[in-house]
């Protein structure tokens, strides 16, 4: 059992997160750049106020095996990512999310555009330590574009900062740590996949998992390994 002083040592010697060491890296589609002031592009990430750094559910089906039911694993899906910004006094802020929804579809015919013109390749979400001098952690989306841009708030009574919450939908992320600030990982013997051994072949064809093929290079990201698991089919 873990003792006190084994979890003060622990804290004192590699302490704890905070929430206000991160920043964020916005590649924009080609599309909007073309269309958006360059000063708002460079000065984007620091208006981030706000990011929740999306989770990831895995979606499960009941399976009969010997008189018990076993939730097993058929999908993985992704939560949004949800990032509140500072609006500026020129308003260039909420203008390029009003292009970059204009380059989704077209206000005037209606038309919707093509996916390569208006997803940003990627967006990081970096953890940074307490110093803000190395990155302990970061989150890349990839294929990324706003699926929602909130409402933006007047009042007289008001004189706080405006702000614009924005909801971004993206294909999937990847993530990464710094070798150096997280403890060597404790080794466990791998479980049994499914299908293997006596399991019996009871998941139908509809739950059965589907990977992408092929997956954008990664460039300074850790290798994802990802082999389908073997569920038997029907």
């Amino acid at each position: 059992m873990l003792e006190y002083s084994e979890f003060r040592e622990f804290v004192k010697g590699n302490g704890l997160s905070r929430q206000n060491r991160y920043t964020v890296e916005l590649a924009l589609p080609v599309s909007l750049v073309n269309v958006s002031s360059s000063t708002t592009q460079r000065i984007l990430p620091l208006l981030c106020r706000s990011v929740s750094v999306p989770g990831v559910n895995v979606a499960t089906a009941p399976v009969r095996y010997t008189g018990e039911v076993i939730e097993a694993p058929y999908d993985r899906t992704f939560g949004d990512a949800n990032i509140v910004f500072l609006v500026d006094r020129q308003m260039d802020l909420r203008y390029l999310f009003d292009n970059w929804i204009h380059i989704i579809q077209d206000p005037g015919k209606r038309t919707f555009g093509y996916y390569n013109d208006f997803m940003a390749p990627t967006i990081s979400i970096n953890i940074l330590d307490k110093r803000e001098t190395t990155i302990n952690y970061t989150l890349t989306l990839f294929e990324a574009f706003p699926k929602t841009i909130g409402d933006l708030t007047v009042d007289q009574s008001n004189n706080e900062m405006m702000t614009l919450p924005v909801t971004f939908n993206y294909r999937y992320y990847l993530t990464k740590t710094n070798p150096n600030a997280v403890s060597s990982p404790t080794t466990t013997t791998p479980s049994t996949p499914w299908g293997s051994g006596t399991f019996p072949e009871l998941i139908p064809s509809n739950l059965q998992p589907s990977f992408p093929e092929n997956l954008p290079a990664v460039d300074a990201l850790e290798t994802v390994n990802l082999t389908k698991t073997f569920i038997p089919e029907i």
